[in-house]
């Protein structure tokens, strides 16, 4: 599907059914935005990460993108 600026946004799956993202999230290296997704999979996996300090959960205070982004245009 497209979100409301018209970028395409899916979830990826390998031939053996794994979930991409969710790999991504579970090694820190991916964002789980909960303010577009309620995925209670991706939530823990990313409160998992975070408590072993994966990926970057390392950095004392990580900034999301979206809040980096907002920066930018300011």
């Amino acid at each position: 599907e497209k979100d409301r600026y018209g970028r395409w946004v899916a979830r990826v799956q390998l031939p053996d059914k794994t979930d991409v993202g969710a790999q991504m999230v579970a090694a820190g290296m991916a964002w789980h935005f909960t303010r577009y997704s309620a995925d209670r999979k991706l939530a823990a996996l990313q409160q998992k990460a975070k408590v072993a300090k994966l990926g970057l959960w390392r950095d004392p205070k990580p900034m999301p993108p979206w809040v980096v982004r907002k920066a930018r245009r300011n």
